[in-house]
């Protein structure tokens, strides 16, 4: 089965159902749609994202800083005539602050899907520090993904830094591994960013992807507990010899 994007408000409304916490939001799909959808966020300060694009950032998808309804309109009205019918729809949510992470599920028909955490914000690709495990993942298994991380420092408070909500971030990614168990048709994922804010204020989605409709199955498939066997605690030496002559030598 060919696997597609699902839309905005398709997306946001399964990461409700799976519990995972997410930034206020509301879509518009007009530019005349815009001062309700505004008015819905009710936040003091909103950013506009383009809902049609998928590397919004990149292809000037994105305003922040907007704190009237006028000015969001004005806002749509010139992304609209920037990127056209890719602007579409409008998604205006709540400007958030935190430690940029990114949280996700990649499927393959060999292993099934694994849970993937790393460095969030727009240069992933250049950092490229992310760590992964096949689903489903516990929380004492999570919180050893984190410390995997090169970032690991700037979540446990680096150089006298308040340290960031690590259980936080780990809820999500305990909801995220529950998803992507629950749900085989589910492909790919990608959270990014998850704004984790300081210790105790919790984590945020503020923009999230889902490719659907890979697999035909009814149910979840159980996956081989590979990650025990590519990440073992212990290793065993059960031979050796200097006979050049015997395998293994």
């Amino acid at each position: 089965m060919e696997t597609q994007a699902m839309t905005p408000g398709a997306v946001t409304q399964r990461l409700e159902q799976a519990g995972v916490p997410l930034a206020a939001s509301a879509v518009a799909s007009t530019l005349e749609a815009v001062p309700a959808a505004f008015a819905e966020v009710g936040a003091d300060t909103i950013v506009l994202k383009a809902g049609g694009l998928l590397h919004k950032t990149d292809e000037g998808g994105v305003v922040l800083n907007l704190t009237t309804a006028e000015d969001a309109v004005a806002a749509a009205e010139d992304m609209l005539g920037r990127i056209g019918e890719h602007a579409l729809p409008f998604v205006l949510q709540e400007q958030e602050r935190g430690l940029e992470m990114l949280v996700g599920i990649q499927r393959t028909p060999q292993l099934g899907a694994a849970l993937v955490v790393g460095m969030g914000g727009v240069h992933t690709e250049v950092h490229k520090d992310v760590a992964r495990a096949l689903v489903p993942v516990s929380a004492d298994r999570a919180r050893d993904l984190l410390r995997e991380l090169r970032c690991w420092p700037l979540l446990d408070g680096y150089r006298g830094a308040a340290p960031h909500d690590v259980e936080a971030l780990v809820n999500v990614m305990l909801r995220i591994s529950e998803l992507a168990e629950g749900d085989p048709a589910i492909t790919e994922l990608d959270l990014n960013p998850v704004l984790v804010r300081t210790k105790g204020d919790g984590a945020v989605v503020v923009d999230a992807r889902m490719l659907s409709g890979g697999t035909d199955e009814a149910g979840p498939r159980p996956s081989p507990d590979l990650d025990r066997m590519l990440r073992p605690r212990h290793l065993a030496v059960v031979g050796v010899s200097d006979d050049e002559h015997k395998v293994g030598a």
